[in-house]
């Protein structure tokens, strides 16, 4: 493969990727607040999978396990 089409192919990805990323910030309201709270809260792991606002092409997922001394690793995995 040409190393011009390799660069355009990555920087194509890397802008598409940052354009998703910057959409997630219409879909922080009080029902992401609530979940975050509820996941902070909680004993044990946590587990949520699910599929996102599809008219926008964002896929979500996210995974929050405790690490051990007191505090929740959040892990939020985005797909277009």
């Amino acid at each position: 493969m040409d190393r011009e089409i390799i660069a355009s192919i990555a920087k194509r990805t890397i802008q598409l990727e940052a354009n998703s990323i910057q959409e997630l910030q219409f879909f922080i309201d009080d029902s992401f607040v609530a979940a975050v709270q509820a996941i902070a809260t909680t004993n044990g792991r946590v587990v949520i999978s699910g599929i996102g606002i599809q008219k926008c092409g964002v896929h979500g997922k996210a995974l929050a396990v405790p690490d051990g001394v007191g505090n929740i690793q959040l892990d939020f995995g985005v797909e277009v």
